[in-house]
């Protein structure tokens, strides 16, 4: 039996696989996250992309003594006219995360209302 893979899924795991390879490393405190800067370096590199309506950076982690890919969605609290609520869209991205990948090892979300985006994080162990 053919497993049908979505083209997010692909990207997304593309993604992963890239920052294993040559990622920017974040090693710095899950509680205390400055978003902003963080996007701004992963762009300048090329690590991210846009999946759900939603940016996606990604950075190589050590998270519980492993090594790991933390990923940060900024994901607007605004969109356009007819789309769904936040926590759909939060609930798509999470769902898609879970298909991908089966298991996170961490998820937390952020809502920055003076940013107007929910900062959802998320790792996943690489071993």
């Amino acid at each position: 039996m053919e497993v049908v893979v979505s083209y997010k899924e692909q990207k997304l795991k593309e993604l992963y696989e890239n920052t294993i390879e040559s990622g920017i490393l974040y090693n710095e405190s899950l509680d205390y996250i400055n978003y902003y800067s963080l996007m701004c370096k992963a762009t300048s590199k090329d690590f991210v992309i846009n999946l759900n309506n939603c940016n996606v950076y990604s950075f190589k982690y050590n998270y519980d003594n492993s090594e790991s890919v933390l990923f940060l969605f900024s994901i607007p609290l605004v969109c356009e006219r007819n789309s769904k609520h936040i926590s759909e869209r939060i609930m798509d991205v999470v769902q898609l995360l879970e298909k991908t990948f089966i298991t996170l090892n961490y998820l937390s979300s952020n809502e920055i209302k003076e940013d107007k985006f929910v900062y959802l994080v998320a790792i996943k162990k690489i071993k």
